[in-house]
């Protein structure tokens, strides 16, 4: 070493120099080379990770959808419960129509829980209830009417003439030909009976003949509760004749009732007192009509002894055969591409419901043991829980400042190898710096959080 120069020790300094930019070189092109093909691998993850997402994402997003809609129908189906009294079986039962009406008509499962709903707000039996949805179905339908609207106007009309649940087809199909046959309307139609369906019953009078009044009446623009109103007043007067109705039968000589002592058919007793008539002008036939069932309701008795009885027996025998009118206009109504949409979207519904079935029983147990979570922290000390934040928050800085470090130590290993033990003491001195403001700069992230 001594008999060494000063001008070898500068070519020895120079050539070290050069291996050491030679070699620093290097490990840049090593950690250039690395910086890419990490980017080209986060580009792919990510790409990956956006595909899964999408997929993920409508896979959760159906399950979301078929949840929901299982949970509106067991809501529905709950108040139906609440209201019916229905249990075991008979709840089964009520479901089961429920779904099936859902998914083979165009109203929705839920829809179905809202007639159901109706007809036992009406006093139905579940028997009843199932016997009478899908007539009730028919009946929204074909009357453009809500399924829960068409199933209180039925049920208040079989109550007020007392028709039995296992009759409502019959019912639904009277009421579907009188409104697509006459100047009315379901909601007119409903508020009519509404007024004369319980007077009209108590005289023997059928839901066939009654309807037949209230369509002439409304063929002649009487409708809805001003035709019930008329028609029931004409039948209390004509029922029990006091003041100038008695004066007007005993005048004319009107015999409202038969040899058995109950009042005649509606088409027998308008053609009874249109015979007693003859013979008057209008103005005459009004009056006299006016003396005989009361001012308000001359209009409609008018309307009716124009018809006359024979155009009443046969609107009212057509009623009487009106079988299956309910299903086949309801059909003819729904036979179009809206139609059919709406019956695809209604049994998409119920597979929704059928697959959100499977998943209401895991849901309701996530949401009640998240309930009992809050309830638990909600009770704990402010204090315990801002802790356990700040060590949570501690925490995530520590992991993220150790995942930096990694990636650092992966990045100058190159440089270890050609540093050589005093590039070690600069590196490891920069390496504890960098540690130091990572981990203020990270705790600091999760403060501002």
């Amino acid at each position: 070493m001594a008999g060494t120069t000063v001008g070898e020790i500068r070519a020895r300094l120079v050539l070290d120099m050069a291996d050491w930019s030679r070699r620093s070189q290097q490990a840049r092109s090593d950690m250039d080379q690395m910086g890419r093909s990490s980017a080209n691998l986060s580009k792919q993850m990510g790409l990956i990770q956006k595909a899964s997402l999408a997929v993920g994402g409508a896979v959760v997003a159906g399950i979301g959808v078929s949840v929901k809609k299982a949970a509106d129908f067991e809501e529905a189906m709950s108040r139906v419960k609440a209201i019916s009294g229905a249990t075991g079986q008979d709840f089964e039962d009520l479901k089961n129509i429920a779904a099936k009406m859902g998914a083979e008509t165009k109203y929705t499962a839920v829809e179905a829980a809202e007639g159901l709903q109706y007809l036992a707000m009406a006093g139905f039996s579940v028997k009843a209830q199932v016997g009478s949805l899908p007539a009730v179905l028919n009946l929204a339908a074909a009357s453009g009417e809500g399924l829960g609207r068409s199933a209180d106007i039925v049920s208040n009309i079989m109550t007020g003439f007392g028709i039995k649940a296992e009759d409502s087809g019959h019912a639904v199909d009277v009421l579907v030909k009188a409104m697509t046959t006459a100047n009315t309307d379901l909601p007119q139609l409903g508020d009519a009976m509404k007024f004369v369906a319980p007077v009209a019953h108590s005289l023997g009078y059928s839901i066939e003949d009654t309807a037949t009044a209230v369509a002439k009446m409304s063929d002649a623009g009487i409708q809805g509760s001003m035709a019930g109103t008329a028609l029931r007043a004409s039948l209390l007067h004509l029922t029990n004749p006091v003041g100038q109705s008695a004066k007007a039968m005993k005048k004319y000589g009107i015999e409202v009732k038969d040899a058995h002592g109950n009042l005649k058919p509606i088409p027998e007793l308008v053609g009874h007192i249109s015979k007693q008539f003859e013979g008057m002008t209008s103005a005459q036939k009004t009056a006299a009509a006016a003396q005989l069932v009361g001012v308000e309701a001359a209009s409609g008795f008018v309307t009716l002894l124009g018809v006359g009885e024979k155009g009443l027996r046969n609107y009212s025998k057509t009623l009487k055969e009106a079988g299956g009118t309910a299903d086949k206009v309801a059909k003819t109504q729904m036979d179009n591409l809206k139609g059919s949409f709406e019956q695809f979207t209604s049994a998409l519904d119920g597979l929704g419901i059928a697959i959100g079935n499977e998943f209401l029983p895991t849901f309701r147990k996530i949401v009640d043991t998240g309930t009992k979570v809050v309830e638990f922290l909600s009770e704990l000390n402010p204090g315990i829980i801002t802790t356990g934040l700040e060590m949570a928050g501690a925490a995530a800085a520590v992991a993220l400042v150790a995942s930096s470090m990694m990636k650092l130590g992966i990045a100058v290993r190159g440089l270890f190898v050609a540093m050589g033990p005093a590039g070690w003491v600069i590196t490891g001195l920069s390496l504890l710096a960098g540690a130091l403001v990572g981990v203020k700069a990270g705790y600091d992230q999760m403060n501002t959080v």
